[in-house]
C-alpha cells in the first residue's frame, strides 16, 4: 500500500479537462493519476499530518490477479483505476487509462462511477486484458489494476 497527499480534483475547476472529456459526469476525479494532479507520495499513513481544506489522503494498492481487495478503516473505497505500467513493484501512481486517455471504443465515462473509477473488479480485469489487444501500439493500454481509497479533510 502506498499513500499520497494531493489536491482534490473538482472537475468544475478544470474546464479544459471537461472540454476534452465531454462525457465526464463526475464532479470530482479520485485517481492515482500523477499527470492530472501532483501527489506527495508517502510510504505510510500519518493521521497527525494536517491537510489543507482542498487536500485529501489517497491510499493506492496494486491488485494482482487472485489478490483480494482489503478494507481500509477510516478511508472511503472509491473504486478501481487502471494505471499505465507493467512493473512488478509498481507503486500504483502513473497515468490513468480511465480518466486521462481516450479508449472510447472500449469504454466511456458513462461506464465509470462518480469518481471516474470502476466499481467492479471484474470489469477492471476485463479492460486490463482487452485494452492491449485492441490498442497494441498504445503504451497506456498496458496497465495495472489499482484499488483506490481516499480520506478527505472532513472525513473521520
Amino acid at each position: 500500500m502506498v499513500y499520497s497527499i494531493c489536491e482534490r480534483f473538482m472537475t468544475k475547476n478544470h474546464p479544459t479537462y471537461l472540454e476534452w472529456r465531454t462525457h465526464c459526469q463526475c464532479d470530482e476525479i479520485v485517481s492515482a493519476d500523477c499527470s492530472l494532479f501532483d501527489h506527495e507520495i508517502l510510504l505510510e499513513y500519518d493521521d497527525r499530518r494536517h491537510l489543507a481544506e482542498n487536500e485529501q489522503w489517497l491510499a493506492v494498492l496494486v491488485i494482482k490477479k487472485g489478490d483480494s481487495t482489503p478494507t481500509l478503516e477510516g478511508f472511503e473505497f472509491c473504486g478501481y483505476d487502471l494505471v499505465e505500467g507493467e512493473f512488478e513493484f509498481h507503486t500504483g501512481f502513473g497515468t490513468s487509462s480511465l480518466t486521462n486517455c481516450s479508449f472510447d471504443e472500449v469504454f466511456s465515462f458513462k461506464d465509470l462511477n462518480k469518481y471516474g473509477l470502476l466499481d467492479s473488479r471484474e470489469e477492471a480485469e476485463r479492460l486490463q486484458e482487452l485494452l492491449p489487444k485492441r490498442f497494441p501500439d498504445e503504451p497506456h493500454a498496458y496497465c495495472i489494476i489499482c484499488a483506490v481509497w481516499r480520506k478527505a479533510q472532513n472525513s473521520k
